[in-house]
C-alpha cells in the first residue's frame, strides 16, 4: 500500500510543478485567469494570479521530496478545494472560461 501513497505523492507533485511553470511563463495570462473566476476583487486576484505559481511549486517540491510531508498534503488539498470551489462558483454562476 505504502507504493500507491508514493506514487499519487509523486503523481500530485509532478501536476503541481508543472502548472506552476506553465503559469510562471505566462505570469499575465495567469493574472487574467484569476480574474477570470470573478471571486476575488481586481487587486486580490492580481496578487493571487503572481503568487499562486510560487505557491504551487513549493507544495509540489515538497510532495516530491517528502519534505514537510503532513503540510505539504494540507497544502495540496486546501489548493485542490479552493480550486473545486472556484470552478463550482463559475459553473453555478454560468461564466464561460
Amino acid at each position: 500500500m505504502r507504493w500507491a501513497t508514493v506514487a499519487a505523492r509523486v503523481i500530485l507533485g509532478l501536476l503541481l510543478v508543472g502548472t506552476a511553470g506553465l503559469k510562471a511563463v505566462d505570469a499575465g495570462e495567469a493574472v487574467l485567469t484569476v480574474g477570470a473566476y470573478q471571486v476575488l476583487p481586481p487587486e486580490a486576484a492580481f496578487w493571487v494570479g503572481v503568487l499562486l505559481p510560487g505557491v504551487e511549486a513549493a507544495v509540489g517540491a515538497a510532495l516530491l521530496s517528502g519534505y514537510l510531508l503532513r503540510g505539504a498534503g494540507l497544502a495540496a488539498a486546501g489548493l485542490g478545494a479552493i480550486f473545486f470551489g472556484a470552478v463550482a462558483s463559475a459553473i453555478y454562476r454560468g461564466l464561460d472560461l
